[in-house]
């Protein structure tokens, strides 16, 4: 048998993936596009910034891929890629003590000037998944719940992929946009074991409904920022860590009522405890109940808003924590 030989393959169909196999398949390049998933998932990652839209921007013109550029606007994205995705007109940065009533005066807010207001919350699951059919419009041989075991690499020949089902791929060149979980890095030992560039920091994350805006909140009256809260991308700030709010539902032609939810922890004033990620967010919740306002209004238990697993409808009831 002859097999198939790719001039490219990418482990991983996320973002990153998707685009890259749009992009070479668009210009006559023969792809193979692997992922242990499948698309819709859950992902996180959902807010952009202006340098993120022009950069979309210039590779959609540059490669010729014009599906792309409606990435670089959230007019665009409402219109032609996902109206799930929430809209980005400022970053917020609220900062709380324990134990202490906020001081309205410790806040920070940088809006996002009306002409380059083109930014937006990402709901990725619809996002990775126009870029993944996107490329495989375009050509690429998609390989969805395809999980590598093995590589072998030749520098005359190039790759050869071994899944762990047995099936075997062979290609010119590897791209790996696989993440954390990469085949490569596991492969050739990329990883220092054990590390010597140590952090402290920890997160939980989900997707929540229910969430309320902090505009509406008791501790947020006295503010005098130029854009609501809820417009943008939210980040209370404390001594040991943050937590990010990240709203879909906050304009007119949304139909999405979750809001991204993250929790980063120095661990150092944060210590991992025997807690679910659940009951340790609720936790969290009790030492700073300002900031606890946001979450009242929600389905559930007291404390925390209800939860969505790591795919809407998956039926799922938890907080991820990585």
């Amino acid at each position: 048998m002859n097999p198939t030989v790719y001039d490219v393959a990418i482990l991983g169909s996320g973002m990153a993936g998707g685009m890259l196999g749009a992009i070479l398949a668009r210009n006559g390049v023969k792809v193979l596009l692997i992922d242990a998933g499948v698309h819709p998932r859950f992902a996180v990652g959902e807010s952009t910034i202006p340098y993120t839209s022009s950069l979309t921007k210039i590779i959609a013109e540059r490669y010729q891929v014009p599906e792309i550029a409606p990435l670089a606007s959230h007019k665009g994205i409402i219109g032609k890629v996902s109206p799930m995705c929430g809209k980005k007109q400022n970053f917020g940065f609220v900062y709380h003590q324990e134990g202490r009533p906020h001081d309205p005066e410790q806040i920070n807010q940088m809006v996002i000037p009306e002409w380059q207001r083109t930014e937006s919350h990402l709901f990725r699951q619809d996002v990775d998944a126009y870029l993944y059919h996107l490329a495989v419009s375009y050509g690429v041989e998609p390989r969805s719940g395809t999980r590598i075991a093995d590589i072998e690499t030749d520098p005359d020949t190039g790759v050869v992929l071994r899944s762990d089902r047995g099936e075997e791929f062979r290609a010119k060149y590897l791209v790996d946009g696989s993440g954390f979980r990469s085949p490569v890095a596991d492969k050739f030992g990329l990883r220092d074991e054990p590390t010597r560039a140590r952090h402290h920091s920890r997160s939980l994350f989900t997707h929540m409904v229910g969430v309320t805006p902090f505009d509406d909140a008791k501790a947020a009256q006295p503010h005098k920022n130029r854009s609501p809260w809820h417009s943008g991308t939210l980040h209370h700030v404390f001594d040991g860590g943050w937590l990010w709010v990240i709203p879909f539902d906050n304009h007119e032609h949304s139909l999405n009522s979750l809001c991204s939810v993250g929790l980063t922890l120095d661990e150092r004033a944060f210590p991992k405890t025997g807690l679910s990620p659940q009951e340790e967010f609720d936790e969290f919740l009790r030492r700073y109940p300002e900031i606890a306002e946001q979450f009242r209004g929600r389905i559930g238990e007291p404390g925390v808003a209800s939860l969505l697993g790591e795919s809407a409808g998956d039926g799922a009831d938890r907080i991820r924590r990585e």
